[in-house]
């Protein structure tokens, strides 16, 4: 990926951990727009024959106890009478499987890590989740649990955040925002049209480096705002996926 080689060297050791059994864990953290998404695409290209479990954080679910893990371990329900009972029963009333029961969150967090062992059994496992930090409590508890102990279980796991998530124990990669030369190369490949310099370099600065806005800008700008033969406006505009990360955040 342009401009993102180092973290793209430790997503690739990730996957190598998967394969030689070992297992790893990985958070990127960074801003909304600053290439989370692409960045876990790209994981998810490069595991080849690897199965990926995916998930991704949904705002109008953080406050809904279970919703993470329901949307990552739905794949994999059929693994539930392989776990210890007790873990099997807390993940079924907390999935709404059965009669509900008072939660336990220790049988919650191991029944997700016996759960995705299971899973492992079957064949190397890599999990991806984007905006982690939008997952609810209860989920977010259950996987880091889990995240901490890949190495015992051989699952790969790589997580996508805005928040710092340097006290979960976790290895972090902090993704920085674009160096100028990168994005100016971003914008043009972005646009058919023929950008002038000039207006290039007051668009990766109005960017500050964020991808998502480098490759929103041209659609938002005429061709002759590109090209320098008219003026731009004031104060420039956004895209609207721009606007939806912005809402989010």
């Amino acid at each position: 990926m342009l401009g993102r080689d180092p973290v793209c060297q430790e997503i690739d050791k990730v996957i190598a951990s998967v394969g030689s059994d070992v297992g790893a864990s990985l958070v990127l953290i960074g801003e909304r727009g600053i290439d989370k998404t692409a960045l876990l695409r790209y994981a998810e290209q490069r595991a080849g024959s690897v199965r990926v479990l995916t998930a991704c954080g949904v705002s109008a679910e953080s406050s809904l106890p279970f919703a993470g893990l329901h949307g990552l371990l739905r794949p994999i329900l059929g693994l539930l009478p392989h776990i210890p009972v007790r873990q099997a029963s807390a993940l079924s009333a907390g999935f709404a499987l059965m009669p509900e029961a008072a939660v336990d969150e220790f049988a919650i967090a191991a029944g997700t890590l016996n759960m995705l062992a299971a899973a492992r059994a079957e064949g190397p496992l890599l999990l991806l989740v984007d905006d982690f930090d939008l997952w609810d409590d209860t989920s977010r508890a259950a996987l880091l649990f889990v995240a901490r102990r890949t190495a015992f279980e051989g699952v790969g796991i790589i997580l996508a955040s805005t928040t710092d998530e340097e006290d979960t124990g976790l290895p972090c990669h902090q993704i920085p925002p674009l160096d100028p030369s990168v994005g100016g190369e971003l914008l043009r490949r972005a646009n058919p049209e023929p950008i002038a310099a000039a207006v290039a370099d007051q668009l990766v600065c109005f960017s500050a480096g964020t991808p998502l806005v480098l490759l929103e800008m041209p659609g938002v700008l005429s061709p002759g705002q590109l090209a320098g033969a008219e003026p731009l406006p004031d104060p420039l505009p956004v895209g609207p996926r721009v606007r939806h990360a912005g809402s989010r955040r």
